[in-house]
């Protein structure tokens, strides 16, 4: 196997600028933040406030939901919405995002970012921030996560097994998140596999093994792009409207 080789340095708004160019259609707002009550105050929106479940929920909770409201916020005024705010908390927990718009958020170790764009332009985006697990996790999970021969694509691209598992984790969540929506389910990590891994183009194919949906159908491809940090790693996947 090749020696592991991360991205230099560990500046995640870096790490998330090294992700494939988007289409104009797109907007992604990043941020870094805190847990304390001071960053709680600092994140809060007057005009959206936290859905009453949460008020419960303890501080870092708290937080990374209103880092990620946030970054939400943002992201869909430079997509064009001049609406009220407030992103509802819908099944599953998932956002419940304005008519017209889609989005996904994600966070992770003190940074949140969130991605928006016009549904008349694409009709799925998944984003997702992730902590590199240690060896000894993702020794624990990846059999869960992937099988075999999903395993040896990272491996023939010179990953480190801790890497390889987090990023086709990572990955698997953004395609969850791009497809949910219009699948409307829960689906699993053996519902897609990883086809093949393009690690100098920044970009690994999943393949669906189950059919969720007459559009997304088993052997149905999606390409997700991702970037490399010291100790984070992003994916991101768009479904073409």
């Amino acid at each position: 196997m090749m020696p592991q080789h991360h991205e230099d340095g560990d500046d995640t708004d870096a790490m998330l600028a090294r992700l494939a160019p988007p289409p104009q259609a797109l907007a992604m707002v990043a941020r870094p933040f805190t847990v304390s009550a001071a960053a709680l105050r600092e994140l809060a929106q007057p005009d959206a406030p936290a859905p009453p479940a949460l008020a419960g929920a303890v501080l870092k909770r708290q937080v990374e939901f209103a880092a990620g409201r946030w970054c939400a916020a943002r992201a869909l005024r430079r997509s064009g919405y001049r609406g009220p705010p407030a992103i509802g908390v819908g099944a599953q927990r998932a956002p419940c995002w304005p008519a017209g718009y889609l989005g996904s958020i994600s966070h992770s170790k003190g940074w949140a970012v969130a991605i928006t764009a016009a549904s008349d332009t694409l009709s799925g985006v998944g984003i997702d921030l992730e902590h590199c697990m240690d060896d000894r996790t993702a020794r624990s999970v990846g059999a869960h996560i992937g099988n075999a021969a999903e395993m040896a694509v990272g491996a023939a691209a010179g990953l480190a097994f801790e890497t390889w598992t987090t990023l086709l984790f990572s990955a698997k969540e953004s395609l969850f998140k791009a497809l949910y929506p219009s699948v409307g389910r829960y689906f699993h990590f053996p519902d897609a596999a990883a086809e093949s891994l393009d690690r100098e183009g920044r970009v690994l194919h999943l393949r669906l093994t189950t059919t969720l949906t007459p559009r997304h159908h088993a052997g149905a491809r999606y390409a997700i792009d991702f970037a490399l940090g010291r100790q984070r790693l992003v994916t991101r996947c768009l479904v073409a409207a």
